[in-house]
């Protein structure tokens, strides 16, 4: 069995109506207390200031935790489920979990439980917070296979940096424990031919970054490089004005007789609210104009680019000069189409 690794999710407050009781639960319930998490489980209210995103991974994990308590023969967790009980980010949540069961008390299907068949060693699973789930690098390969490869860049660029613990600061010495972490992923792949889903998670892992911050740089990124831009370079460092400043990404661009570096990153939609916001705008603003001093160009994109992908790609390509995007080739195995966050269920026939 892999080694124990320890998010600290340990908080999570989950109620199951056979510990407690329906009156009991019925009582909370009314008080607005507790809400409905799945089936005979429920779950502390949430402080109503807290972010739609943490709330919906809180949901999440604590979704795993009921199903471990209710479900009554051996499983364990993978793939999405595994990546968030591991501490990876993800970008699209999808409602329910993915369980690794061979054998069902029951015919009965849950609509949020998303169950798979196939083999996990014991040395593939570990347990987090309690609960058994396979262990992050093979969670990581899993992803990189099984989801589509937008979806499966951030978690394992997120999940790479768990395992080499990445400073920008360091670079020469983090390089070395990523490209180490990276070796063993790719060498989990060796093993399995030709398997479905070989090919996408060898592009996948190859092209991850374990300094990307945020699940939407890693977006970013991927959009980047999977339509043909050069792989760009993640928390550029810049030293200029006497002080220390790092870009999202950015990449070395020859224009004729000139070099220049082009820089694109994300902005949160958070990052500037409030008077707090207002500051970090003014500090952002004062970085942005010593950068461009330089002769580099600026790229910045919010949420609803990443949702267009030819507004993204149209307007990072307009920083390259036409003969730079001649040589831009899309990666055929890092493109797909997205999938919907609850994954389409066949429907069953009849029984006759």
């Amino acid at each position: 069995m892999a080694d124990d690794h320890e998010p600290g999710d340990q908080d999570l407050q989950v109620f199951l109506t056979r510990d407690y009781g329906s009156t009991s639960i019925r009582t909370a319930r009314h008080a607005g207390a507790v809400e409905k998490l799945r089936a005979g489980a429920w779950i502390a209210r949430p402080d109503p200031e807290e972010a739609r995103w943490r709330m919906r991974e809180r949901n999440e994990k604590a979704r795993c935790h009921a199903l471990d308590r209710q479900l009554r023969s051996a499983h364990l967790f993978c793939l999405v489920s595994a990546a968030l009980l591991h501490g990876c980010r993800v970008w699209q949540l999808p409602t329910g979990a993915d369980v690794v069961q061979k054998n069902t008390a029951t015919r009965a299907r849950s609509r949020d439980v998303r169950r798979h068949s196939f083999s996990v060693p014991d040395h593939d699973v570990c347990q987090v917070d309690g609960l058994a789930v396979t262990s992050l690098e093979r969670t990581l390969v899993d992803c990189a296979r099984f989801l589509q490869p937008r979806d499966a860049m951030v978690i394992v660029d997120s999940g790479l940096a768990l395992l080499s613990d990445p400073d920008k600061w360091h670079r020469e010495e983090s390089d070395s424990r990523v490209e180490t972490a990276r070796v063993r992923l790719l060498a989990r792949l060796d093993g399995l031919g030709g398997r479905r889903g070989v090919r996408r998670a060898r592009a996948v892992i190859t092209h991850a970054d374990a300094y990307a911050e945020s699940a939407a740089e890693s977006v970013l990124r991927w959009i980047a490089v999977a339509h043909g831009f050069p792989p760009p370079l993640t928390q550029y460092r810049i030293d200029v004005g006497g002080r220390t400043f790092f870009t999202d990404l950015a990449w070395r661009v020859v224009d004729g007789q000139v070099t220049r570096i082009v820089h694109a990153e994300f902005d949160g939609e958070l990052k500037y609210g409030g008077e707090l916001g207002q500051r970090e705008l003014v500090r952002e603003k004062e970085r942005e104009d010593l950068i461009r001093e330089r002769g580099d160009t600026f790229r910045r994109f919010v949420s609803g680019d990443l949702r267009s992908l030819p507004r993204t790609i149209q307007r990072l390509a307009s920083a390259f000069p036409l003969s730079a995007r001649a040589s831009f080739r899309p990666v055929p195995d890092l493109l797909g189409v997205p999938r919907p966050a609850r994954y389409r269920r066949r429907k069953r026939k009849p029984e006759s």
